[in-house]
């Protein structure tokens, strides 16, 4: 078994443990509402970003790559997008299913692998990921997969490459040792450097624009939510980082597309 092989097995046997209990599955269901009202709001603040970034998309096909409990179906088929979802964990596949039908949305959902997508070529006029594309062994094979599928591809809030005493104190120190934060598996997350995304792409004829944000809520201050004081704390270093500390951010979106002939 290959090593790339090895890490997906892992990454899905990981989910399926932790989705095998009913909170998480639920919670899973309704995200993400049900991650609190901070995160919610830092959530569907870059799901803004990252639909401005597809742009318009009334009336046409939408390919939700690694999606999850599928929560972003409801915001593309509100813009009149027609969502699919392509997912290689069986009790994602459910819960992204369930959750299409509850709402009433017209969308389908695949049992897939994102590194040999199970789709022709260009059947799909945008793709898109969030917080996803960093569980997969081989990103890059990720990304020239979506672009052979659809016309232009979008990297919704991935961990973007910081300098180094910068990750070390948040991720080594705060998410890691601090509160003890991580990916299920175990592994520590690809983060993603622009210059080398746009190298990977460029030569092949593909432009690239970007938006860094912060997309972290310590449990210091989710915990304590209900407290209007660490709320209302919480809102202004989150607006103080977004205006003044961006290039330093923790992540990043990506829009890659065909150059215009």
């Amino acid at each position: 078994m290959s090593k790339s092989v090895e890490q997906k097995v892992k990454e899905i046997h990981a989910w399926e443990r932790v989705l095998s209990k009913c909170e998480n599955y639920a919670k899973e269901l309704e995200k993400p509402a049900s991650l609190g009202v901070l995160w919610t709001i830092v959530h569907l603040n870059n799901a803004r970003v990252v639909l401005g970034m597809i742009g318009n998309v009334e009336g046409k096909r939408v390919l939700d790559i690694c999606c999850g409990g599928g929560w972003f179906a409801k915001l593309v088929a509100e813009k009149g997008g027609k969502y699919v979802g392509v997912e290689l964990s069986p009790s994602f596949c459910r819960i992204a299913l369930a959750r299409t039908r509850r709402e009433g949305i017209e969308g389908d959902v695949v049992r897939g692998d994102a590194e040999n997508l199970p789709f022709r070529d260009r059947v799909f006029d945008s793709a898109f990921t969030y917080e996803a594309l960093h569980h997969i062994p081989e990103p890059y094979d990720g990304i020239r997969e979506a672009l052979r599928v659809s016309n232009s591809f979008t990297l919704g809030d991935e961990p973007a490459n910081l300098p180094k005493p910068i990750e070390f104190l948040t991720v080594n120190v705060l998410k890691e040792s601090i509160f003890k934060e991580g990916e299920p598996s175990g592994d520590r997350p690809h983060r993603f450097g622009l210059k080398d995304l746009k190298a990977g792409v460029k030569k092949e004829g593909y432009i690239v624009a970007f938006k860094r944000q912060w997309t972290y809520v310590p449990k210091i201050f989710s915990k304590h939510e209900n407290n209007l004081v660490v709320t209302k704390a919480y809102l202004l270093i989150y607006c103080l980082l977004m205006k003044f500390f961006k290039p330093f951010s923790n992540s990043i979106t990506v829009h890659i597309k065909a150059r215009s002939k």
